[in-house]
This record gives C-alpha cells, structure tokens and sequence, in this order.
C-alpha cells in the first residue's frame, strides 16, 4: 500500500511528522496509563479514531481517503509476513 500523504483527524489534515508526534503523544499516555499492550491495542485505541470527537481518522494515500485502522493494518501485516 502506498505511503500515506497526509493524516487526517478530526476532518483536519496534517502533515506526517505532526501525525507522528500526535500519535507518539497518545501512544505514550495510553502505555503510562497500562491501556496499550500490542501494536494492535495502539491501532485500535490510538491511531483509528479521534479521542475526542469519536470520528474515524483517515490518511490520504495517491489521493484516496483511507480509514487510518485498515492502512495501518494493512502495513502491519505486511511487516509481519517478512
């Protein structure tokens, strides 16, 4: 699958390193909290929907909207299958 171009959560599109900070914030408050376990626990409770506002995040990969939860399972499969 093609790498995504632009994450967007809550209807608003950001560049790749502020998704990844973004993310890398949440991923460590869930990990503190003892909420994320597995790459899966992340995908599911971090990077699929907005915690705020519950809408589904989305990264726009050769101009298609995608839902974050099915790229990132995609890529991770992917990576598990080497």
């Amino acid at each position: 699958m093609a790498r995504p171009e632009i994450f967007v959560a809550m209807d608003l599109g950001t560049t790749q390193n502020d998704a990844q900070e973004h993310l890398r914030e949440k991923y460590n408050f869930l990990v503190v909290s003892a909420l994320v376990k597995t790459t899966d626990d992340f995908i599911e409770l971090a990077a699929s929907e907005s915690s705020l506002t519950g809408t589904s995040n989305q990264v726009r990969c050769d101009g298609n909207l995608i839902p974050s939860k099915q790229w990132l399972r995609t890529e991770l499969n992917r990576l598990r299958s080497f």
